[in-house]
């Protein structure tokens, strides 16, 4: 859903599917360049791999924003964003 309303805004949107390794997604966005990179976490069980890609991209030179949404970040488990890593938290897909 967030990349049909990024799509409409003009973005160009490489969306990726669940599931995606971190190194592979590290090697994706150094060979792309993206400003950003965003990732969606519904459940605790992502957590460790949201974990592993923040910490992938943020070894990028030049590293891009890195945005955390999805429904796993609007309860406690928000303050771990920043702890993560995370440029930014993104509660819905406005």
């Amino acid at each position: 859903m967030v990349a049909d309303f990024l799509e409409g805004d003009g973005w160009e949107v490489l969306n990726l599917g669940a599931s995606t390794p971190a190194v592979d997604l590290a090697r994706l966005a150094d060979l792309e360049r993206p400003d950003v990179v965003a990732l969606s976490t519904a459940t605790p069980a992502g957590l460790p791999g949201a974990a592993e890609a923040v910490h992938a991209l943020h070894a990028l030179d030049p590293r891009p924003l890195v945005v955390l949404g999805g429904q796993l970040w609007h309860g406690p488990a928000r303050g771990d964003a920043a702890t993560l890593g995370a440029d930014l938290v993104a509660d819905d897909p406005r």
